[in-house]
């Protein structure tokens, strides 16, 4: 979902291209901007659903570990965007 997330968030910021930008370049940065964005959603639902004090401990890490593989994602499109670029 975090993959998905990303790719069309990065998809859609590549249509606002204009003048000279490349479109390569723009999917790059849609992607690093969609992976701190999903990231952040993320962890306010971790947070703000439960409230902090009454989640459960254990399944804090395993959820954060999930919300920053979108900033993973990002980056990983970005690196590929570098090489193709």
């Amino acid at each position: 979902m975090s993959f998905v997330f990303v790719a069309v968030v990065a998809v859609l910021y590549t249509l606002s291209v204009k003048g000279d930008e490349s479109y390569v370049q723009k999917f790059g940065d849609g992607a690093v901007r969609a992976g701190w964005l999903g990231s952040l959603i993320g962890i306010i639902s971790i947070f703000g659903g439960s409230g902090f004090g009454s989640a459960n401990m254990e399944t804090i890490g395993p959820a954060l570990a999930i919300a920053s593989l979108t900033i993973f994602y990002g980056y990983f499109f970005k690196l590929g965007v570098i090489i193709l670029d």
